[in-house]
């Protein structure tokens, strides 16, 4: 599955279309983090420290879904930050 964002009621804007394309940027508070999850949906010890809010990562054209997780962005091998955290989701934290 591709990433979209929503700009619009019913209107979808493909993410590899615009500024965000390959990379996605971490929603959270600036002075904390979110964990990333391996390919079975288990948390990464401290990964948190890393994937800190406001920083932007490369990334695939496409989701993964992680099992008990969700769609989620592929940041390293075996590393997955949940789509929710990506700027432009709507996640209020």
């Amino acid at each position: 599955m591709k990433p979209y964002f929503i700009i619009g009621r019913n209107i979808l804007l493909p993410q590899s279309s615009t500024t965000f394309k390959n990379v996605v940027n971490i929603n959270y508070r600036s002075d904390y983090g979110v964990l990333a999850y391996d390919s079975k949906g288990n948390s990464i010890k401290d990964s948190n420290k890393t994937f800190k809010g406001g920083t932007s990562w490369q990334t695939k054209d496409k989701l993964v879904n992680i099992p008990n997780i969700g769609y989620a962005y592929e940041v390293a091998t075996n590393e997955y930050i949940p789509i929710k955290y990506a700027q432009g989701s709507g996640f209020k934290g």
